[in-house]
């Protein structure tokens, strides 16, 4: 990594956790927790004490955002010693397969974690994308991120 970047990140995450709390996204208890872990995520020893001894099992619900890839499998398993973990992957025939969707179901099931599918439809930002007036990425994950935000 490079030198300042971690610093950069926890600055980054620290300013949208205090946006998220301002705007009465997050309830005081949630908020207070996370920015604990923020805290203690420059110490990784002082980070998985916490996690493994303090807050094991309290039960508050949190959404993952789950790909079903490394990341997200490792945010959903993290976040289920102190949260009660809701995974939910967004599921649209332009962005993902049958296989895929029957692929994140197996290794939810086998992980234990609850999970749903949130149905977007993305036609129109495939369509506009196909006649060329925009590139994707900044519609459909703008798209993707508020249909997680509207489930949790």
């Amino acid at each position: 990594m490079y030198p300042g970047l971690r610093d950069l990140l926890l600055k980054a995450s620290r300013k949208n956790l205090e946006s998220l709390y301002s705007s009465g996204v997050l309830k005081p208890e949630i908020y207070n927790k996370l920015s604990l872990l923020l805290s203690l995520s420059r110490d990784f020893d002082s980070f998985l004490k916490y996690i493994l001894e303090e807050e094991r099992g309290k039960g508050e619900r949190a959404v993952v955002a789950f790909s079903g890839g490394v990341d997200s499998t490792a945010s959903a398993l993290i976040s289920r010693r102190i949260f009660h973990v809701v995974g939910v992957t967004i599921y649209s025939p332009d962005i993902m397969e049958e296989g895929d969707k029957r692929r994140i179901s197996h290794l939810v099931k086998t992980l234990g974690i609850t999970h749903r599918f949130i149905e977007v439809d993305l036609e129109d930002i495939k369509l506009a994308t196909l006649e060329g007036r925009y590139h994707p990425c900044g519609r459909c994950h703008k798209r993707i991120e508020e249909s997680v935000m509207r489930y949790a």
